[in-house]
Formats: C-alpha cells, structure tokens, sequence
C-alpha cells in the first residue's frame, strides 16, 4: 500500500464538506501532484493536511482511504471544478476534532510528521512510511 498527503488551500476549505458528501477526493492540476494520482490504488491511504498554519487551523484533519483508483476529473463537484486533473472515490477512516499543526522551519520538512512542504504545496504526494506512521499515530485510540 501506498500512502498520501493531500492538502486544503486555505481559500477551499470548504471543499473539505464537499469531499465528504460525495465521497470523493480532487487531485489538483500539476506535475506532481498529477504523477502521484496516477500510482494511487483502492486501499491506499490518504491524509489530509488543511494549509494555513497555526494561526488559521491548519494542519492534518483526517485519513481517508481511497475505495478505486484516480480517474479524469471530468465534472468535479466543487465551485472551482476546473482546479482539478483527477477525482478519488474515499472513504473517511478519520477525522480530528482539531487539526494537529506542524511548523516547517525554513520551509523544509515539518518537525513533528517529516512532511516536506513542497508536498503541502502540490497538494497531493506519496509519503515514506516514517511520515505515514506518524500521521496514523494521530488516529489511534488506546
């Protein structure tokens, strides 16, 4: 299995009510972003990071597990429909009552997950399982 961080701007976060009504996750247009979606297969875990720092309750919020593979976004379901190369069909494992925020001093890897701020940036990237193990410590109750 494979694991990934998918990130919220700050100006959609209400996409996120939007991804859980339809259970239905949007990869945005890049490089990146668009290569990750494309290894991406049922089971796979994705954990999603809400941008804006601290100060705007940003941080991980959730993990959600992809049910099918990546697929043309064709009529994405949110406002800004053309921001997005790919939809994912998921369903919510998890979801924080506040996001767990993280610093990435001189905007490198984060210090509590290890997330490199280059994939909060893309908005969708595999993680290696050192990050994956971290984020999923989030979510477990003892």
């Amino acid at each position: 299995m494979t694991e990934f961080v998918a990130s919220i701007a700050l100006s959609y976060r209400e996409n996120w009510a939007i991804c859980k009504r339809e259970s239905l996750w949007g990869v945005p247009r890049g490089k990146n972003a668009e290569k990750a979606a494309r290894i991406l297969d049922s089971g796979d875990s994705i954990f999603v990071w809400l941008s804006g720092g601290i100060q705007h309750g940003g941080g991980l919020a959730a993990w959600v597990q992809a049910t099918g593979p990546a697929t043309s976004a064709g009529h994405a379901p949110w406002p800004d429909a053309a921001r997005y190369a790919y939809t994912i069909p998921i369903t919510l494992i998890g979801e924080l009552t506040h996001p767990i925020s993280d610093s990435f001093p001189n905007n490198g890897a984060s210090e509590r997950f290890g997330i490199q701020n280059m994939w909060v940036n893309w908005g969708f990237w595999h993680v290696p399982d050192i990050v994956s193990n971290r984020l999923k410590a989030c979510f477990t109750t003892t």
